[in-house]
């Protein structure tokens, strides 16, 4: 029904939020975590291609079987990552976190949009 549009509107956001992810990792001099979280998404792109953009219905069940393992790894290591950021020393509070995050990201898209 859906076909290859919407596997490749659904592979773009993923691999474009954890590269989003490994660039806030890396602007909050977590480099290591940044690098490990690259490096996680480079199997997922490959099986992407193998199975699921080629024929999403076909192959659905064994991109998530070869692919999720690397986007679980990711979210783990992300975890890690923010948990030794140092982000709740503003504040133990979801909020002060978030706009932490929140101003980070903006000025990362700003530095980016400058250059």
């Amino acid at each position: 029904m859906f076909g290859v549009t919407a596997a490749l509107i659904c592979v773009t956001m993923i691999d474009l939020f954890q590269l989003g992810i490994a660039a806030y990792l890396i602007n909050l001099q977590k480099n290591l975590y940044g690098g490990i979280l690259l490096l996680l998404i480079i199997p997922q792109v490959a099986f992407q291609d193998i199975y699921f953009l080629r024929d999403p219905l076909k192959n659905d069940v064994k991109y998530q079987v070869s692919a999720q393992p690397f986007l679980v790894l990711g979210m783990l290591v992300t975890g890690l990552a923010l948990g030794h950021a140092g982000l709740n020393q503003q504040g133990s509070d979801a909020d002060s976190i978030a706009s932490v995050f929140i101003e980070q990201v903006k000025n990362i898209f700003i530095s980016a949009i400058a250059s």
